[in-house]
């Protein structure tokens, strides 16, 4: 659900602190005590208890301006509102429903849709933004990491880590290769098993063939991109073999 559709919801919404205000200002014309704000809550839970039960009515909170506590609140709508106003006098419910009455009214002109729906837009661009910023700083922090974990490591050393986490806590070694395999395949578009066994093809000395891929992509350069895409893809365990690595060295 966009926000724009959350509005159309919740538009003709008050809260049972908004109602109790409302309330007490009458009472008080009638010379009778304010209502508490924990007694409507009660008020409410008796009425709308089916609602409530199944999740039609959901209980929210507020942090009060003094204590900085937080206290329980519920959202109505402006009929649920009437429906609990039924259980005040009479001098109290048509003075509180003339109140509603009004909000319906401001609710249901243009300027005010307008108002609020420019005001999500405006919600929505700086919520865009936050995210947009929190990405950039999660990707610059990533950048250091894998510039911080990738250099000063030689090419055979990176072919000691790749052994390594292809068996990381008892990970399934001929799965991972296989994974790292494919994934280098759809990236560069290039089947190093069958670059291998070409290669292999016109050695004549066994000693100039190549034993494993891995073997032939420190060869042929391919080791760097095999080791790039490791580090996306078992992040954790690279950095964790890399830090024993440096703790070591």
């Amino acid at each position: 659900m966009n926000e724009l559709m959350k509005f159309e919801k919740e538009i003709d919404k008050i809260t049972s602190l908004e109602l109790v205000e409302q309330i007490n200002i009458f009472r008080k014309q009638e010379n009778k005590n304010e209502s508490g704000h924990n007694d409507l809550l009660k008020i409410i839970r008796d009425e709308f208890e089916e609602e409530i039960g199944v999740g039609k009515i959901s209980q929210t909170s507020y942090t009060h301006q003094q204590n900085k506590q937080e206290y329980p609140m519920f959202i109505l709508s402006l009929s649920e509102a009437r429906q609990v106003l039924t259980r005040e006098s009479k001098f109290v419910r048509k003075a509180v429903i003339k109140w509603i009455e009004m909000l319906e009214e401001k609710y249901n002109k243009p300027e005010f849709i307008l108002m609020k729906a420019n005001q999500i837009q405006q919600k929505m661009i700086e919520d865009a933004k936050k995210e947009i910023k929190s990405i950039r700083l999660e990707l610059e922090y990533k950048k250091e990491i894998l510039e911080g974990i990738t250099e000063n490591i030689d090419v055979y050393k990176k072919k000691d880590i790749l052994n390594r986490v292809v068996r990381h806590k008892g990970a399934n070694y001929r799965e991972r290769w296989s994974e790292l395999y494919k994934v280098f395949k759809e990236m560069y578009h290039i089947d190093l098993k069958a670059r291998k066994d070409g290669y292999n093809a016109t050695q004549f000395k066994n000693k100039d063939k190549c034993k494993s891929i891995v073997e032939y992509s420190v060869k042929f350069g391919y080791i760097e991109k095999l080791y790039e895409i490791s580090l996306k893809l078992y992040e954790t365990d690279m950095n964790e073999i890399i830090s024993q690595i440096k703790q070591i060295s």
